[in-house]
């Protein structure tokens, strides 16, 4: 919604009534949710609830931004909502989540949940991470750094190579949704 706001300055009509109707379903899913009756009917008592934090992690940084994070009797919560559908790109988040609280506050992993809520369905995924799964998260976060790194001219400094050393797609119908138009060169018929 956000690419089409920016770039067109609107949504089609469809789009429109697709959101709106979404909207009362997330709402009316929100309200249901896990998170929100422990809230109302659990002793918790919230940790984190919107913060953006950077942890390290071979020298690099890494950003985290939690929905919520809450501790209920002995166990540490992380709540992640979603608006959309599952998604595997989920499964890298919760594992980070979970590594940030884990670091950052010294907590047990076998004392972390972590929640993904998805407000479309109402369904409620809730996980533990394990050390192994960790290792499998820092491969690959290590090998997409070493991927970024690649596009800098300057590593150390964080200068990327001019946009010239970026190829454009063969394909312009990929520009359509491109995050990077605003930056590229290639015009849309």
């Amino acid at each position: 919604m956000l690419h089409e706001m920016y770039y067109t300055h609107k949504l089609p009509e469809s789009v429109t009534e697709i959101i709106k109707s979404r909207i009362k379903i997330c709402s009316e899913n929100f309200l249901k949710s896990n998170t929100v009756n422990d809230f109302l009917n659990r002793e918790i008592n919230v940790i984190e609830l919107e913060k953006l934090n950077i942890i390290k992690h071979n020298g690099s940084d890494i950003f985290v931004k939690l929905d919520v994070l809450f501790t209920c009797n002995d166990e540490w919560i992380i709540t992640d909502w979603k608006t959309g559908h599952e998604d595997e790109k989920n499964e890298l988040q919760v594992k980070l989540y979970a590594y940030y609280v884990h670091k950052l506050y010294g907590i047990p992993l076998e004392k972390i949940k972590v929640r993904t809520e998805y407000l479309l369905t109402g369904e409620c995924v809730s996980e533990e991470v394990s050390e192994d799964e960790l290792d499998e998260l820092f491969q690959y976060i290590d090998l997409s750094i070493n991927k970024m790194k690649e596009l800098l001219f300057d590593k150390d400094k964080n200068i990327p190579h001019s946009v010239d050393k970026f190829a454009a797609t063969t394909k312009p119908i990929r520009c359509k949704m491109c995050n990077f138009r605003g930056i590229c060169d290639v015009k849309l018929n």
